[in-house]
């Protein structure tokens, strides 16, 4: 009985995801079409789980960005593994910044991204762990319960998180080391390649980006491409690149 309870649960997380994945297709599809004419703008942000700068620009500014903006104007991703750095590939060692909590944090959001690639779907996960998660440095594992709780929430399948956490924690972080690019602090923002400020007029910059590629949105102003509309009044705390890691920072050795 057991067995099958689970099975159906299972079941219905699949159908529940087929679903919403579908919703978030015609949603993307709807804003395309919504005064669409340039490319959207490839947008990279990089975070790392707890530092509280990342915290602060995925909450209070990266989401509302894309739901004014979304996939006509942006095509958003989002790497978390910021300023971590693989020690010794061979050994399974791993360096994060804000200890093994970040780590731990960092592959439990990286699983999430792989079991659920479109923004539409692990950008309200990364936003919700934004409430739970206590930023600063922390050099123990984090409770499962933190990110399950999101999980759900945000009907994600939970089991094949936990699973990925637990079968695939250094292969996670390795790859995404591999799609970090050079960067100086976190967050980093790139638009088409070119670093902005983590700031307040991100939207203003997005549209700007856009604007000259030639493209038109009724959520963006017409004077998105004057400097003083850009001018930032709020910029985000950043956590410093890998160089500046002091010695207290976690290594970790997966075993």
């Amino acid at each position: 009985r057991i067995l099958c309870a689970n099975f159906s649960t299972m079941i219905l997380y699949l159908l529940s995801s087929i679903f919403l994945g579908q919703i978030a297709l015609c949603r993307a599809n709807g804003l395309r079409n919504k005064g669409s004419t340039a490319e959207p703008v490839k947008t990279v942000v990089l975070v790392e789980s707890l530092c509280p700068g990342c915290e602060e620009f995925i909450q209070t500014i990266l989401v509302d960005a894309y739901e004014k903006l979304g996939p006509s104007v942006m095509e958003l991703s989002v790497i978390p593994f910021g300023n971590a750095r693989i020690v010794d590939a061979g050994k399974q060692q791993v360096e994060c910044q804000h200890g093994l909590g970040e780590c731990d944090g960092n592959v439990y959001e990286l699983c999430a991204i792989q079991n659920y690639p479109s923004i539409e779907a692990y950008l309200p996960f990364l936003e919700c762990l934004t409430h739970v998660l206590k930023p600063g440095y922390d050099n123990s594992t984090i409770p499962p319960c933190a990110f399950k709780g999101c999980a759900t929430k945000n009907h994600m399948y939970w089991p094949s998180i936990a699973a990925c956490h637990e079968t695939q924690y250094f292969e996670m972080l390795e790859k995404a080391s591999q799609s970090t690019p050079d960067h100086e602090y976190v967050p980093w923002v790139t638009l088409d390649g070119q670093h902005v400020e983590a700031s307040d007029q991100f939207i203003a910059q997005v549209c700007d980006a856009y604007a000259k590629k030639g493209g038109a949105y009724p959520a963006c102003p017409q004077s998105a491409s004057n400097n003083e509309w850009l001018a930032p009044n709020k910029t985000i705390k950043v956590c410093t690149d890998r160089k500046t890691l002091t010695e207290e920072a976690a290594l970790k050795e997966i075993v």
